[in-house]
C-alpha cells in the first residue's frame, strides 16, 4: 500500500500534460488491490492472534482451564472484530474528507495521499513492531 499510494503520489496528472495518466491508473488500481489484501489480512490476524495468546497462557493446564482459554480467545476476538469494523467503516469516511479538504486548501490532493503514505508506514512499522519483531508478544509467522 505504502508503494502504491506513494505511485498515486508520484503520477498525479499535472498541468504540464504529460503521459502520466496510465501509470496514475496503474498506482491507484495497484492501492485498491493492496487496500483489499491489507483489510482481509487484517480480519484474519485478529482472531488468530486473540487465540493465540489465550491459547499461549493456558498451556500446560488442565483441558478445561484450555477450553476456557479457548472461549475467552473466541469472545475477545469477536469483540475486537466488530471494533474493527467500525473503525474500517470510518475509513470511508475520513479518506475521502481528507482528500476533500486537501482540495479546497491547495487546490490538489497532494497533502491527503502524503498523509495516506505517513499513514501506512505507521502501520507497517507497528505491524513489525507487535507481530512480527523477534520477541513480540503476539508474534505472528
Amino acid at each position: 500500500m505504502v508503494v502504491a499510494a506513494f505511485g498515486v503520489l508520484i503520477f498525479l496528472p499535472s498541468e504540464s500534460g504529460g503521459n502520466e495518466i496510465a501509470w496514475f491508473f496503474a498506482a491507484f488500481m495497484l492501492l485498491f488491490i493492496t487496500t483489499g489484501i491489507g483489510n482481509g489480512s487484517v480480519f484474519r490476524v485478529v482472531p488468530t492472534v486473540f487465540l493465540g495468546l489465550h491459547k499461549r497462557w493456558a498451556e500446560g493446564k488442565d483441558q478445561a482451564a484450555q477450553d476456557a482459554a479457548t472461549s475467552a480467545g473466541e469472545i475477545e476476538a469477536s469483540v475486537a472484530l466488530g471494533f474493527t469494523a467500525a473503525i474500517a467503516a470510518l475509513g470511508l469516511f475520513f479518506i475521502p474528507a481528507l482528500v476533500a479538504v486537501s482540495m479546497d486548501t491547495t487546490d490538489s490532493p497532494r497533502v491527503a495521499l502524503t498523509v495516506f503514505v505517513i499513514f501506512c508506514l505507521t502501520c507497517l512499522f507497528a505491524t513489525w513492531w507487535w507481530y512480527r519483531r523477534k520477541g513480540a508478544e503476539a508474534r505472528c509467522d
